[in-house]
């Protein structure tokens, strides 16, 4: 890792990794294709972010922080959605991602890329209602690349990681947590295991949790295409409590109160055989 002596600012700084890991898990960036209602050529592109979640406060501290508030949140089934659209919104979010970039993660990087290249076509016409020659066939490309991605869950590029802090990654891990973490009790035979697990389909986010704890196992399913990193150890159970309550605190509550009962039963019970 990179020098750790920080001033308090960069402290404070380094905490907003946490909002990357969470929009990297969460979030989905995509390019639209919507009726024109003002008429013109029929249909308009704009590029998307969207992000779901039952937590609704720390949905609108994500627009706030992330979108300086420009996003717009609606009631969806089983919880909320953040919505960002349009060229002028997705690039204030292209600019936090800028400043704090994914620190690892090859298909959240390469989506960032084709956000990057579709605004910079969308952008050359500015407000004219005339589609520029070629416009349409290259943001159709760049769409076609955003379906491929999703379908095969695969980038056309490696990115390396990005040389960072022990602090920005364990504050980035702990925004993944939130997004696609899994942690509680499960029964195995007459007794109740710990277990805490992350599931996604960026592989190198996977390895970069083995690595960040020396620690877990690594699976993959091949039909959902999903990666998968897991503990039942008590043990690592129960360093992993301790660094996402009190050193690199996730921000759901429901998260943080299964940590919390998690905390308490290897602290506190003794199975009865021994």
């Amino acid at each position: 890792m990179s020098g750790d002596n920080m001033t308090s600012a960069d402290n404070q700084q380094e905490t907003l990794y946490y909002f990357t890991g969470f929009l990297t898990g969460e979030g989905s960036l995509s390019l639209i294709k919507a009726t024109n209602r003002k008429g013109g050529t029929g249909f308009y592109y704009t590029p998307d972010l969207t992000i779901s979640n039952s937590d609704l406060s720390l949905l609108k501290e994500t627009n706030r922080v992330v979108a300086n508030g420009k996003g717009i949140i609606t009631s969806i089934k089983g919880g909320y959605n953040l919505s960002i659209r349009g060229k002028k919104k997705v690039k204030t979010i292209l600019y936090f991602l800028n400043k704090y970039p994914p620190l690892s993660g090859d298909l959240i990087r390469e989506k960032i890329f084709l956000l990057h290249k579709a605004i910079s076509i969308l952008s050359k016409k500015k407000n004219r209602n005339k589609r520029l020659k070629g416009e349409e066939e290259k943001i159709e490309k760049l769409r076609e690349r955003f379906k491929e991605i999703k379908r095969t869950a695969k980038a056309n590029k490696h990115f390396s990681n990005i040389r960072s802090t022990s602090r920005k990654i364990g504050y980035f891990l702990a925004g993944i947590v939130d997004a696609e973490g899994s942690m509680g009790l499960k029964r195995s035979g007459n007794r109740k295991q710990p277990y805490f697990c992350v599931l996604m389909r960026e592989e190198a986010i996977i390895d970069l949790f083995q690595k960040y704890f020396g620690f877990g196992q690594k699976y993959y399913r091949p039909s959902e295409k999903l990666f998968h990193f897991e503990t039942a150890k008590r043990e690592n159970v129960r360093r992993l409590c301790k660094f996402f309550l009190e050193k690199y605190p996730v921000k759901i509550s429901r998260n943080r109160e299964r940590f919390k009962k998690l905390q308490w039963f290897l602290n506190d019970y003794t199975p009865r055989s021994q």
